[in-house]
Order: C-alpha cells, then sequence, then structure tokens
C-alpha cells in the first residue's frame, strides 16, 4: 500500500496498518452514512462518508474489506480536524462490502463510532464520473528548510485537487520509486502549505506533493537542504564582569560559534560548578543576549562562573572564570524575621518573608540563597540610613522569593531565614 490514506487507495491491496490505541469508547462520533456514489472512468466507485463529529480532537476513518471488528488489515485516513464532518472514498471496488468508523483522538485514547457497513454500487454499464474539468497536478512548489529538522512547503493546487500528500526521499531514485529514505508527511491535508518535522540535520532532500485527483498526480520536483547539524559550535569566549555589587554581577561574553541561547552557571566553589550540587546555580536560561545581570548573590563572596551555550542540535560549556562581589556594606544588617511561610503557585515555589524594621532607618537592603542537600538556606539583610533621624517604631515589611522547581519530587526542603524562621514544603 502506498500511503497511509483513503484516497487513492487501491483497496483490494490493503497494507497491515496497526491500529494506534487499543482504547475504545462510546460510539462517538456518530451517523455515519455513505452518499454521491459514482462510477469513476476506470470502473471504481467514488463516494463521501459522511458523519456527525463530536469536535473532540483529531479524526481519522478506518476503511476495511473484513467484517471483523478491524482486528486484520485495514486503511486509515486522516488526521481530519475536529469539525470535520466528511471525507471522500476513492478506487472501491463495485458490488463489494466495506467496514467503516470514525475515530476521534483524546489523549492517548480514541473515540470510536460504530461500525457501518457499506456496499458499493453496480458500475456495469453506468456512465464515468461527470467531468468537473480537466484534472492538473499542483504547482508552483516552494520548499525551505527553517530549522536543522523542518522545513515547510507551499503549493498551488491545480484544477479539481482537494486532498494533498508531501513525499520526499534523499535521492531523487528513492523518491521516484517510493523506496528506501521515501516517506510521506500530511497525508489527507486539504492545505496548500505542509510543515515536515524529523528531517536529517545538514541533508538534502528531494520533494514533491501527491494529490488524489485524476487517479495521483505529481507536483514537479524541488529540492531543500535542511540546517547544518553545527558540529563545529564552539564555546563562548572572552568571559568578563561589566560590574558588581554587594548582591549582583553584571557578566558579559562573546558568543561562539552557532551558539543560539545561553545560561550562566554559578557556584562558590570550582567543584560545586562543575557537578552541578551545593551552591551551584545557573540563570537567564534561553538567554539570547551575551550580556545578563544575576542577583541574589551573597556580599564579599567569591563565585565561579560559566557559559552554558546551545542550539538545537548542540551544546557546550565556556571555560570556568570568576568574579567577586563587593565587601559587605557596614549600613547591611541582618534582619529580624516574624515569619515564613511556603507556597507553590504555578510551576514554582515562593518563600513569604514577614521580616521587622526595628526602627524608620530600617528598610530592605538585599537577600542571597544557598541550597544545602535539603535545606535552602536565606539571608535577608536590612540597609540602615548611616545619617538619618531614626524614630524607635517597630514595623514590618513583606518579601516574597521565588525559590524556582529545581525540587526532587516526594523530598521535604527545609527554608530557614536568618536561622530564626523556618517552614518546609514537600516537593511534587
Amino acid at each position: 500500500m502506498r500511503r497511509l490514506m483513503l484516497f487513492g487507495l487501491a483497496l483490494p491491496l490493503l497494507a497491515a496498518f496497526a491500529t494506534l490505541s487499543a482504547g475504545t469508547a462510546a460510539a462517538n462520533p456518530m451517523g455515519l452514512f455513505v452518499n454521491n456514489e459514482v462510477c469513476a472512468a476506470n470502473g471504481t466507485v467514488q463516494a463521501y462518508l459522511h458523519w456527525t463529529p463530536d469536535s473532540a480532537g483529531q479524526q481519522f476513518v478506518d476503511l476495511s474489506a473484513r467484517n471483523d471488528n478491524f482486528t486484520s488489515a485495514y486503511s486509515t485516513g486522516g488526521p481530519y480536524t475536529i469539525g470535520q464532518a466528511q471525507a471522500q472514498l476513492t478506487q472501491l471496488k463495485p458490488n463489494t462490502s466495506y467496514y467503516l468508523r470514525v475515530s476521534t483522538l483524546l489523549g492517548t485514547e480514541f473515540l470510536r463510532s460504530a461500525t457501518l457497513k457499506y456496499t458499493t454500487r453496480s458500475c456495469a454499464g453506468a456512465p464515468a464520473t461527470p467531468p468537473t474539468g480537466t484534472a492538473s497536478p499542483p504547482s508552483n512548489l516552494q520548499a525551505a528548510a527553517f530549522s536543522a529538522t523542518a522545513a515547510r512547503l507551499q503549493w498551488v493546487p491545480g484544477n479539481g485537487n482537494v486532498y494533498f500528500c508531501v513525499d520526499f526521499a534523499k535521492s531523487t531514485s528513492d523518491l521516484l520509486n517510493l523506496t528506501g529514505t521515501w516517506r510521506n508527511s500530511g497525508c489527507g491535508t486539504t492545505a496548500y502549505s505542509h510543515v515536515v518535522t524529523g528531517l536529517s540535520c545538514g541533508t538534502t532532500y528531494y520533494v514533491r506533493v501527491w494529490t488524489s485527483a485524476g487517479g495521483g498526480l505529481y507536483s514537479p520536483l524541488r529540492t531543500l537542504k535542511t540546517y547544518s547539524c553545527a558540529t563545529a559550535i564552539s564555546p563562548p569566549t572572552n568571559l568578563a564582569v561589566v560590574f558588581t555589587t554587594t548582591t549582583t554581577a553584571r557578566l558579559d561574553w562573546d558568543a561562539g560559534k552557532d551558539n543560539r541561547w545561553f545560561c550562566i552557571d554559578t557556584a562558590k566553589t570550582q567543584a560545586d560548578l562543575l557537578s552541578f550540587n551545593g551552591t551551584w546555580r545557573n540563570h537567564g536560561c534561553w538567554t539570547t543576549n551575551t550580556q545578563l545581570t544575576i542577583d541574589g548573590l551573597s556580599c564579599e563572596t567569591l563565585y565561579y562562573w560559566r557559559v552554558y551555550a546551545w542550539n538545537p542540535i548542540a551544546n557546550v560549556h565556556s571555560s570556568t572564570s570568576t568574579f567577586k562581589t563587593d565587601d559587605c556594606d557596614s549600613g547591611l544588617v541582618k534582619a529580624p524575621i516574624e515569619d515564613v511561610n511556603v507556597a507553590k503557585v504555578g510551576a514554582d515555589y515562593y518563600a513569604t518573608i514577614v521580616v521587622g524594621k526595628p526602627d524608620t532607618c530600617h528598610s530592605f537592603g538585599s537577600y542571597s540563597s544557598e541550597v544545602l542537600g535539603n535545606i535552602i538556606k536565606l539571608t535577608v539583610l536590612n540597609s540602615v540610613a548611616a545619617d538619618g533621624v531614626c524614630t524607635d517604631v517597630y514595623s514590618t515589611y513583606t518579601l516574597v522569593i521565588n525559590l524556582g522547581h529545581s525540587f526532587f519530587s516526594g523530598v521535604t526542603y527545609v527554608v530557614v531565614v536568618n536561622d530564626e524562621e523556618s517552614d518546609a514544603f514537600t516537593a511534587d
């Protein structure tokens, strides 16, 4: 069997396509019936299958020549959109019974319709399908890769064409003979464009579009080449520190060859940095810039850092460098902590901290964090105005810190703030 679709099938030679899921459900979609039967010029029957869709997911049509509940070889057409309510059947044998059903893919399970038995008409002496204009193949095929593994094709449909299929192969011989590296994609689409995925990087492909009209017509052949496999990817270089403060650092680097996205790794020891443990953190992942400001650092602390870079094919780390945050300001002091509460919001966990201000000269200064096993240590510092006029009035403010989501499911973590207050949570 040439294609995984209903249109243009030589049904007496049904291929053994495997059922996509063994799950079944109530008869839904419903209301299957066949009409508009005509005899084609080659003596086969054409007709339309209609149904009432349930609008729950992609749809497929199964057709079998045997009444065995689709346990042996059968053909599958689709996928069809959630609202589509008909499909054309072609190349059916006259005076022959077929069995049809419509399936809706819902998650990983299929909702199956009841099976419809349909017996084709006789075509003896019947006129052929009335011509509606001479069928012509698709034309003006345009094909271009947009990544290392995907390409987009678009075309002009031609006369009398409704359903299309994209053929591609790594050689013209395989493409023309439907062998070897030949594959097809998007079969049954009614659109005039299609994205092919799963291609090999850095590879030239030969492509064309097939349509069911006229017994099967092809567009002219075209070539496309996917993006490079980027085997020559090189690490970022020239790591530099633009500036530091007591709790922040702005870092800069050169991209390296064929890198698209970046992420900064930091740690308080080189061992933690290289093993992704202990004090290791990453910052700004998926940035496309080559400069980044990171915060939440500890004052007067030496940090080891490097740049992680990647593209759709490969990834690489830069060499390791260091920076040191500014000396701890004498105007920064540990703040009294009134309460800590940890809650999950979306995918991340957040620590909500009630922080004390002993007088009106205290205000929020900075915070830093450190993970030691299942202990998350937070340090919150207040800034104290050196020459301010202070009123001896105690007050509080609320600080919310995003703890992230890089936790092991089922493990209980304890969040300790300034060694005074703590709360715990179990990651899910």
